[in-house]
C-alpha cells in the first residue's frame, strides 16, 4: 500500500525571540521533548514545541549548512582521526525557517477565504505580525 509510509525530512530552524530565553530547560535531556511542524511546505510553517507555539517562513541562509550526523562504534569513546571519522554527511541546504513567538486566537469570523493573521481590532486581544512583536495565526486556519 502505498498510502501506509511516511516521509522524513530534515529542516534548518532558528528560532528567534524564544520566550524566558530557553525552549528546552537545562538539565531536562534531550528524549522527552516533542515538536511537530504544521505546514511545513506553505509560506507560513507553525511550530508547536514543549507547549510554544512559533510561526515562521523560509530565507536564503548566508553559506550552506551541512547536517552531520554522529557514528558510535561500540559505546566506546573513539579518538579522532581523519581515517576513521566520528561523524558522516547526511545532507545540506541553503534555506532555513526563521521561526518567531506566535499565540494562537480563536476564529472570530467565518469566510470563504483562509486567516492569515487576526488583528487586534478583530480580537481586542491579540497582536498583529511585526519585527518587534510576536506572530498571530487563527486556530483552524488553513496551513496548506
Amino acid at each position: 500500500m502505498a498510502d501506509d509510509w511516511e516521509d522524513d525530512m530534515i529542516v534548518y530552524v532558528e528560532l528567534d525571540g524564544v520566550p524566558g530565553g530557553q525552549l528546552i530547560p537545562p538539565g531536562s535531556g534531550t528524549h522527552n521533548h516533542h515538536a511537530e511542524i504544521l505546514g511545513i511546505a506553505s509560506e507560513r510553517p507553525v511550530l508547536h514545541i514543549n507547549g510554544q507555539d512559533f510561526v515562521g517562513q523560509y530565507e536564503d541562509s548566508i553559506g550552506t549548512a551541512l547536517f552531520l550526523e554522529k557514528k558510535e562504534k561500540g559505546g566506546e569513546p573513539r579518538k579522532p582521526s581523519s581515517k576513521d571519522p566520528s561523524v558522516e554527511y547526511v545532507c545540506k541546504t541553503d534555506k532555513k525557517l526563521v521561526m518567531q513567538p506566535a499565540f494562537l486566537c480563536e476564529k472570530t469570523s467565518v469566510s470563504s477565504e483562509p486567516a492569515s493573521e487576526v488583528s487586534a481590532d478583530q480580537t481586542g486581544s491579540c497582536e498583529t505580525n511585526s519585527k518587534d512583536k510576536p506572530s498571530t495565526v487563527t486556530a483552524g486556519e488553513d496551513l496548506t
